[in-house]
């Protein structure tokens, strides 16, 4: 098609851009919103394509530049985010020219690998002609909650659970002790910078962190939010982590707090990603907990031609709902 343009992200983009995002979607987008995602994430800028046509924005794909941790290693990588192409101009041609000069400069900036959780719409196309290989597909953990009250073993530990209006660096020093850090998960880091950007500087969604502590030490923190879907209110976990040490009992004491409040709140279904191989996986299974919600797809595409083994197992990651930015 005529008259359309390729370029990267300029400044003075963004009324377009969240035009853009409107004309394609549902979900609620601002610039303050693009701004906080791709130019105020701690990794750096994201890695943006545009396709413009008579002075519109009509296309839009992001790579959030994101450093993964496994153990000592660290891996320069990106999640594919906001692949938008206006109804208008949508097909394979635009979208496979947009994509293959984001990756172009994904090469340029050295980045390893992308991986995404593309929507059914797009998963096939990724698979197909996007040269994108499939780690896996999950499904999320839900408990039926509402009327339904969970019994908690008691913690055997005395731990203070409160609730949390910024992550300070003590929170460095809980993740470096977690089972995630210590058992060499693949995973970002969930030091306080991270954690601060991810959830309390979130200019759209409200999340609610609870903290335990004993002797004025951190040993854990859960993030909550809600998600209204037709007649029913959804509690998420969207995101838990605990030391090594007490693992279990600082598991409890957060989850009895988090569903004292979603109790509070008349929430119907509780639920949150976790994967088998993940240390909360079990104690969330142990509480009626089962994958019977949504399918995720979760896959990767090599841009230098090398990943380490390890990386294309899901069970080697450590994947909660704050590594998307659906949620």
């Amino acid at each position: 098609m005529s008259g359309i343009d390729f370029r990267p992200f300029h400044p003075g983009d963004e009324q377009r851009i969240i035009d853009l995002f409107w004309q394609v979607g549902p979900h609620i987008r601002t610039v303050k919103f693009w701004r906080w995602i791709n130019q105020e994430n701690p990794f750096g800028h994201s890695i943006i394509e545009l396709m413009e046509s008579k002075g519109m924005i009509i296309g839009h794909y992001a790579i959030l530049p994101v450093v993964l941790s496994a153990g000592n290693t660290q891996e320069k990588t990106g999640l594919a985010i906001q692949a938008l192409i206006h109804p208008s101009f949508r097909n394979l041609k635009n979208l496979l020219q947009m994509t293959s000069r984001v990756w172009e400069h994904c090469a340029q900036e050295e980045i390893k690998f992308i991986y995404a959780f593309p929507n059914d719409n797009i998963w096939k196309v990724y698979l197909t002609l996007m040269d994108m290989r499939q780690i896996c597909d999950f499904r999320n953990m839900e408990l039926v909650f509402k009327d339904r009250p969970v019994s908690l073993p008691r913690p055997t530990i005395h731990l203070e659970v409160n609730r949390l209006a910024i992550f300070s660096q003590d929170f460095d020093d809980l993740w470096a002790d977690s089972p995630i850090a210590m058992s060499k998960k693949i995973s970002i880091a969930r030091n306080s910078e991270f954690l601060n950007w991810r959830f309390l500087h979130h200019p759209l969604e409200h999340y609610i962190v609870y903290a335990a502590t004993a002797k004025e030490k951190v040993h854990g923190y859960i993030v909550l939010k809600f998600y209204r879907r037709r007649d029913k209110l959804f509690g998420h976990i969207a995101d838990i982590l605990t030391a090594r040490d007490g693992l279990l009992d600082i598991s409890l004491a957060l989850l009895k707090t988090a569903f004292e409040f979603f109790t509070h709140s008349k929430v119907d279904i509780i639920s949150g990603w976790m994967c088998p191989g993940n240390p909360y996986y079990d104690i969330l299974a142990s509480l009626g907990f089962a994958p019977t919600g949504f399918n995720t797809h979760f896959g990767y595409k090599s841009i230098d031609g090398e990943i380490p083994l390890e990386f294309i197992e899901l069970k080697n990651w450590y994947l909660t709902m704050a590594d998307s930015d659906a949620f």
